[in-house]
């Protein structure tokens, strides 16, 4: 990204994991940004107005991070979350709104093996599936870009979610046992500099389309003790279930289009990222 480009940049969910590193990237290069939540209050969309008065730019490009899903949340809030805030965030920016990189997720395919396309099994696949065709209708009704990155399950330094390398990496930290239930999912994982790498490129180039962000690479609970153990690490592996369980299915993510039209491609290995975040989960223990 250039200094030179006078578009202020709004990112939502700018406290979040993805969205506090993408902020510290994105002022090291001296962009206009300006950072706010999900747009829930009236007070937080007058601050979003007021930081954008203060500044000469007409156009104003949205990265749109907000959202998330936490294990029994209401399904209302779920929606309100991951869908309504793209909708706040649209009638907030009005006609001034450029361009748009929302920050999807592969929730939207459904279960490996599900049918082509996609086919949301979860409330959170579906909110997200949601946000992405109110964003299409968004793009009809302007025709301004957007770009609809869905990603891969994300890790690394500072990684706050439960999926399998945040159980492990906590597991390795505090020497507790890391438990692999029986038939497991292969799930993509992408590590958060390089999503953060896809958002730049998408918001550089003004992209409009849609791309899966991940590596390509189908990766079990079991293969990722394994990763870390060869790498060095003491790790528990607890099995809960029945013995030669075979696994529920592999994802991975269709590089090709974000390669051939995204012009991007990851640079971290699984391999290098979890001993990073490994790294990371003792160093925070260590502090405490």
């Amino acid at each position: 990204m250039s200094g030179a480009d006078h578009t202020s940049i709004v990112v939502t969910g700018g406290s979040g994991f993805i969205g506090s590193r993408l902020l510290g990237a994105l002022g090291a290069e001296g962009r206009c940004v300006v950072s706010c939540g999900r747009l829930t209050s009236p007070a937080e969309l007058d601050r979003l107005e007021a930081a954008l008065s203060r500044r000469s730019q007409d156009r104003v490009g949205l990265v749109h991070l907000a959202g998330g899903y936490r294990t029994g949340q209401p399904w209302a809030e779920v929606f309100a979350a991951n869908t309504g805030s793209v909708g706040r965030a649209l009638d907030a920016l009005g006609p001034r709104l450029d361009h748009v990189t929302f920050l999807s997720s592969v929730a939207v395919y459904g279960a490996p093996g599900s049918a082509p396309g996609p086919d949301p099994g979860t409330a959170y696949g579906r909110a997200k599936r949601l946000a992405e065709q109110l964003l299409g209708l968004f793009r009809a009704a302007t025709g301004r870009p957007v770009a609809i990155l869905r990603t891969a399950s994300v890790y690394g330094e500072g990684n706050t979610g439960t999926n399998a390398v945040a159980l492990l990496t906590r597991a390795v930290a505090t020497r507790r046992p890391f438990v692999v239930h029986a038939a497991p999912q292969g799930r993509d994982y992408v590590h958060v500099d390089d999503v953060i790498g896809a958002v730049r490129c998408a918001v550089d180039a003004s992209f409009d389309g849609t791309v899966d962000v991940g590596t390509g690479r189908s990766t079990t609970p079991a293969e990722l003790a394994d990763m870390a153990t060869a790498a060095g690490f003491d790790v528990d592996v607890w099995a809960n279930g029945c013995p030669g369980a075979t696994t529920a299915g592999r994802f991975r993510c269709d590089t090709a289009t974000a390669r051939t039209h995204l012009r991007f491609r990851t640079a971290i290995a699984l391999e290098d990222g979890l001993v990073r975040e490994i790294r990371w989960r003792r160093a925070t223990e260590a502090e405490r």
